[in-house]
């Protein structure tokens, strides 16, 4: 069975949290119908007027509080997880490629594989053309490339996954080893790590793809083009 965990779509997420929200409310109005009030009615006759405004005041911020926090609960699902960043820079006919991977949650993760791919394009009308390897295919959760590199062992791109037209142009798969789980046994929230690598080049537009596996994780890829005179 696949790992998948966007199953439950942000917005079912909002309203399962905004309903568990809208219940605890309505527990909270329960007790204070059913048992607080009725003590607060003995209690309030010895009560001043300013403190009968401090109770309700009391009551007020936590009703506040609750919603607070379910608004966190929301932030902290919303924002990423993982992070993957791609820096290229170019020297003469060698390309310097970083390839940064980032913890942004509040959790562990155990890395599995990262894969580099160089890939050299074509000039279509006047723009760089590539093959469309992060497609997903009919009923399948993983793009195309991410579905290879999840296998690991991959030396290069089987050729009916590309056009006739790119068979021929240069293509590079690299597995960073300094990043995959044979160098980094786990990734706590806050750490990144990164990996250099160079390539000669001739002259010609390319792609540079990464793609970022982890163990009971959704892949993150990330792609640049750039340009070697």
């Amino acid at each position: 069975m696949k790992y998948n965990n966007k199953i439950i779509s942000a917005g079912k997420k909002r309203f399962i949290i905004h309903l568990i929200t809208i219940f605890f409310v309505i527990i909270i109005a329960v007790f204070l119908w059913l048992w607080l009030i009725p003590y607060c009615k003995k209690v309030v006759k010895g009560l001043t007027v300013n403190e009968m405004v401090a109770s309700a005041a009391l009551f007020v911020t936590l009703a506040s509080l609750i919603l607070k926090f379910s608004d966190k609960i929301l932030k902290m699902d919303s924002i990423a997880k993982r992070k993957i960043l791609l820096d290229v820079k170019v020297v003469n006919n060698y390309a310097n490629i970083t390839c940064k991977i980032s913890n942004c949650s509040t959790k562990r993760i155990i890395p599995q594989n990262v894969y580099l791919m160089v890939e050299e394009g074509i000039m279509k009308n006047n723009m760089a053309s590539f093959p469309y390897l992060l497609r997903h295919e009919k009923d399948e959760f993983d793009c195309v490339f991410a579905s290879i590199c999840k296998k690991g062992g991959i030396t290069r791109v089987p050729e009916h996954l590309l056009s006739e037209e790119f068979y021929n142009k240069f293509r590079e798969i690299v597995r960073l080893k300094h990043l995959t789980s044979e160098t980094i046994m786990f990734i706590d929230p806050g750490e990144e790590f990164s990996e250099d690598t160079i390539f000669k080049l001739t002259p010609g537009v390319y792609r540079v793809t990464v793609v970022w596996t982890s163990v009971k994780e959704d892949c993150i890829c990330c792609t640049k083009e750039f340009v070697i005179n």
